[in-house]
């Protein structure tokens, strides 16, 4: 499908080839040769928190209010164990689902007091690997995301 889609947009295949580049990665300890593509950081946090509307809407029927928010965090080992926690913790409602055979794999929690309060956890095709160029031995595999009222310290 890839090549049927790149060749309606020409720019963005352009795009894609020019800025394409061979990267190292670190995979259970051995660090191995991949490939990469620069995606900027502002438009992964919107995309992401997109779907996280999108997933509130679809299961739970519940749309954000103009003063909530979205924070989308790329989440390190560190990251993965908190939001383990969250998870974990009393939800009105959870999810958990795969599609496409580990395309798209995602959890979710509902807060108890609040519909908007949410958090998500976000794996994309097997887990691709988001990273910083500055620091090419961290990446995250996986991507969080809250959901609630501004007050609650997050961002938009």
């Amino acid at each position: 499908m890839v090549p049927k889609r790149l060749a309606k947009n020409v720019k963005l295949h352009q795009t894609l080839r020019d800025n394409w580049t061979k990267a190292w990665s670190k995979e259970a300890g051995v660090y191995v040769r991949t490939s990469a593509v620069p995606i900027g950081s502002a438009d992964i946090e919107l995309f992401f928190g997109y779907v996280a509307r999108g997933l509130l809407v679809f299961h739970w029927g519940v749309y954000l209010r103009p003063e909530d928010s979205v924070t989308v965090l790329a989440l390190a080992e560190a990251g993965e164990e908190y939001f383990d926690g969250l998870l974990q913790m009393g939800a009105k409602n959870r999810i958990r689902a795969d599609l496409g055979r580990g395309t798209f794999i995602y959890e979710g929690a509902q807060g108890v007091d609040l519909d908007q309060t949410s958090v998500w956890r976000v794996q994309i095709y097997g887990g691709a690997r988001f990273g910083d160029p500055a620091d090419p031995g961290h990446t995250a595999s996986q991507i969080g995301i809250f959901t609630g009222p501004a007050a609650a310290g997050q961002q938009s």
